[in-house]
């Protein structure tokens, strides 16, 4: 078996690669904004968890290609990573309205 990098280019052509390419990198741009935009430390974790289990599967592509649950598993890493940024503005918006209830003033 070849990659999966390599099995997206020769089942697709570049047409299947760029935008595979492309998802990669927005995903590790996602969790990048949620980290960034986060206030709590659990937060950060499940950033951090979901980075390792994204960066480790994307290692583990280069030796193998994916097939059945593992390549469901990866694009629902990928589909986590595209939510986070939603789940951490959230969180923000809650951590704001919790401070603006203890003082009294509306925001």
């Amino acid at each position: 078996m070849v990659n999966h990098y390599l099995l997206l280019l020769s089942r697709f052509g570049l047409v299947g690669l760029v935008p595979f390419l492309a998802l990669n990198i927005t995903a590790i741009k996602k969790l990048v904004d949620s980290y960034k935009a986060s206030i709590y430390s659990s937060d950060k974790w499940l950033v951090w968890c979901l980075s390792a289990g994204l960066l480790g599967s994307a290692a583990a592509i280069l030796s193998i290609a994916l097939w059945g649950p593992p390549l469901t598993i990866y694009y629902m890493i990928v589909g986590f990573c595209g939510v986070m940024p939603a789940v951490i503005t959230k969180n923000r918006a809650r951590a704001r309205l919790a401070v603006s209830d203890q003082t009294g003033a509306a925001i």
